[in-house]
């Protein structure tokens, strides 16, 4: 466990866990868990971070901002909010 209690664990949300007999059997209803799959991924506070904060040698990469890690002595992470723990642990070192 980190800070407020958020397991380290990564995970990643199935199709097959929204497949119910309330949705039916008629094709129209098939592509439901997909769906509902892919906005619980899209998401995921760490799954964001890591598409938005990532590492290439020594430049940091933020959104389309590059920074070269070189001009700064230090850099802080500032996360707000219930995820921002998971966030924080999820960003480039």
């Amino acid at each position: 466990m980190i800070a407020g209690g958020i397991s380290k664990k990564v995970f990643t949300v199935h199709a097959d866990r929204f497949s119910t007999q309330a949705l039916g059997e008629a094709p129209e209803y098939a592509v439901v868990p997909a769906i509902l799959a892919a906005a619980l991924n899209a998401v995921d506070p760490g799954a964001a971070v890591r598409r938005a904060l990532r590492r290439e040698g020594h430049q940091l990469l933020v959104g389309e901002h590059t920074y070269h890690l070189n001009d700064y002595r230090r850099i802080w992470l500032l996360g707000a909010g219930k995820p921002a723990p998971l966030w924080l642990r999820r960003s480039p070192r």
